[in-house]
């Protein structure tokens, strides 16, 4: 399968350019009707770097270059130990009568 690539002609050039010179003018000229638009966005994003990368220092979190135990020698250990109990039927004290019980 063969890609195509997409050719552009010089007027293609102009008619994309006057086109996001155009967008960017249109938001220069109401930049303050988007003002309510964009507070949300700016604490949200802040609060998201902020918690990407400061809040791990905050939290106490310390890199270490020693190698973490991952606790499966553990579980290997516990499975070892573990001994094979045989399946076990406990005898219930249900009355054999049909008739329900109301509490």
């Amino acid at each position: 399968m063969s890609r195509r690539r997409l050719m552009l002609t010089p007027s293609d050039y102009v008619i994309y350019g006057l086109a996001i010179l155009g967008a960017l003018l249109y938001l220069v000229r109401n930049l303050f009707s988007l003002i309510p638009y964009l507070i949300p966005v700016v604490i949200i994003g802040g609060l998201f770097a902020y918690n990407r990368y400061l809040g791990t220092r905050s939290r106490g979190y310390r890199p270490s270059s020693a190698p973490r135990d991952t606790g499966a020698s553990k579980h290997t250990d516990a499975k070892k130990k573990s001994k094979t109990v045989p399946f076990r039927v406990i005898r219930g004290s249900k009355d054999s009568d049909d008739e329900h019980r109301y509490h």
